[in-house]
């Protein structure tokens, strides 16, 4: 998966946007993550996809792997429809 560099990860007042830095009136766009998925894009960020980011994951939270999967999964649909993640 390969992130749109015109998007950063910001903390403001203990909250975590994701701000898009992309020129255009269409391109402004701004995404408020709570920690998962803070700690899902670090890990994308980091290179982590597949499997190794649902093991990161659940290192760092007692969750069900299904129900952690299928969020991961909802999540990164997400991050695709706003075009954080590039196809």
């Amino acid at each position: 998966m390969k992130i749109n560099p015109d998007f950063i990860l910001r903390e403001l007042a203990g909250e975590y946007l994701l701000v898009s830095i992309a020129e255009g009136q269409d391109a402004k766009r701004l995404l408020y993550l709570n920690e998962m998925g803070k700690d899902i894009y670090t890990h994308l960020q980091e290179g982590l996809e597949g499997q190794a980011l649902l093991d990161a994951l659940q290192e760092e939270y007692e969750a069900d792997p299904d129900i952690l999967k299928q969020d991961v999964s909802d999540f990164l649909q997400t991050l695709r429809q706003y075009s954080v993640l590039l196809p």
